[in-house]
């Protein structure tokens, strides 16, 4: 094993994990960000190969140093001194000792990983005596860091949905987020294993998404970067999304956005033309999950982000019946107005969204898709804890009387009340659309 140490001119010793290949320079797409006005934006690249570590300089007016010598190629020792600008940086043998750092208070003991813009650790408050995950973004120059902690603040929501934000604050050269750590897989690794989820998976986990948003987008929060790897599953079956208030990607329409692949396939059409997200651009990016889960495909693929971006201003995807054809008609109605390009022809309340998904109970046994739940299927949404499996098959739903019927019909009707109560003249309309569904379900379900 091995880690470097970075000195910074004026500023304290930090230590980095070796990761096997490691930039270090002024872009914030370095893996080592250094703040150092001697040094190039992207300056030299340390990396592992053949079992040996090297170090090269990225063609920099400065060059780099290995113990007082320019170098353009070098192999490294141990404890070589490498000058990078002003700042000192070496390779040391052995475990970065990230178990003994204490962060703002907090004890940390274990890195979970490392994005674009932020690291993110495992850490205990011993005051409280809870495990926390704690996010570490770099201060960038002329930031406003008071309009950052407010942000993050009105993003501090109390939902079961929702993963919580405990603490904020800046440590050193870093802004931090203590927020809830939350126990559970994450629907990204679930989709590596398993190429789509059960219909009645599908549909607890999109409601319990559906609900987070409305709830979020009521109190004037969006999430702006929502994709499987912000979903986790946890092991009592709730869904959780994290990352409420932290920054979304940004979509350069003139320069480089190969960083973003792993965003653009869930990215709405207005955020690839370098518009900031709206709630509706939260629709659209839940569609796409709901798209992938259901057909077990992406909106679309693509060689890079360009790519894929690009796809997603100008073509419409696949449609899920040619990929799922028993796919209900609620279901692929439900996706086209999620999906639509235009964020004013997109569903319009979080409860429409709900509602929905609920014909999909209904199915759960049509060939186009698995009959059986592929793992622990989720129960109800949280707050529709009833006892009862939402996995029964089709022909036992229908049975006249069943728990089932009534709980998708009560529900259909609690939406329609709280869209009422909550009341304008836009959720009053889409208290029809409700109805409308309502009725059509019924009789769906009388005629079998």
């Amino acid at each position: 094993m091995a880690y470097l140490t970075i000195k910074e001119a004026k500023k304290p010793s930090r230590k980095v994990d070796f990761t096997g290949r490691v930039a270090i320079g002024r872009m914030n797409d370095c893996e080592v960000v250094i703040k150092d006005g001697h040094s190039s934006r992207r300056h030299a690249v340390i990396y592992r190969c053949c079992g040996d570590y090297f170090v090269r300089d990225l063609n920099t007016r400065n060059g780099t140093l290995v113990n007082g010598e320019r170098i353009t190629t070098r192999r490294l020792h141990f404890d070589d001194d490498i000058l990078i600008g002003l700042t000192r940086v070496k390779l040391r043998e052995g475990g970065s000792g990230i178990s003994a750092q204490v962060i703002a208070g907090m004890d940390v003991f274990e890195k979970l990983g490392e994005g674009r813009l932020s690291r993110t650790f495992r850490a205990r408050q011993k005051r409280l005596g809870r495990d926390i995950a704690l996010k570490l973004y770099r201060v960038e120059p002329r930031e406003d860091v008071e309009a950052w902690f407010k942000s993050v603040a009105k993003a501090a929501l109390d939902h079961p949905n929702i993963a919580g934000i405990y603490e904020i604050g800046v440590e050193g050269d870093d802004k931090y987020v203590a927020m809830e750590f939350v126990r559970g897989v994450s629907l990204d690794e679930r989709l590596k294993s398993e190429q789509r989820l059960a219909p009645t998976e599908c549909v607890s986990m999109l409601s319990h998404m559906a609900q987070a948003l409305a709830h979020a987008h009521n109190n004037g929060v969006v999430h702006g970067n929502l994709r499987p790897s912000k979903i986790f599953i946890q092991p009592d079956a709730v869904v959780k999304l994290v990352d409420f208030g932290m920054p979304s990607p940004k979509v350069s329409t003139s320069g480089d956005n190969s960083d973003l692949k792993a965003d653009s396939a869930y990215l709405s059409p207005e955020q690839c033309q370098g518009e900031l997200p709206g709630s509706s651009s939260d629709i659209y990016s839940l569609g796409a999950i709901m798209y992938r889960v259901v057909t077990g495909h992406p909106l679309f693929q693509g060689t890079d982000a360009h790519d894929i971006i690009q796809q997603q201003m100008l073509q419409s995807p696949v449609p899920a019946r040619e990929i799922v054809p028993d796919l209900p008609d609620s279901v692929v109605s439900l996706l086209d107005r999620m999906l639509a390009k235009s964020p004013s022809e997109r569903v319009a309340s979080g409860a429409e969204r709900v509602d929905a998904l609920a014909p999909l109970v209904g199915h759960s046994t049509s060939p186009g898709l698995p009959a059986e739940p592929v793992g622990q299927a989720l129960g109800p949404p949280i707050h529709q804890q009833t006892g009862k499996s939402a996995s029964h098959s089709r022909s036992a739903s229908s049975q006249p009387g069943n728990p089932a019927v009534a709980l998708i019909v009560g529900f259909l009707l609690i939406v329609m009340l709280y869209s009422l109560f909550l009341g304008g003249r836009e959720l009053g309309r889409q208290a029809v659309w409700f109805k409308q569904h309502l009725i059509e379900l019924m009789q769906s379900y009388s005629n079998e």
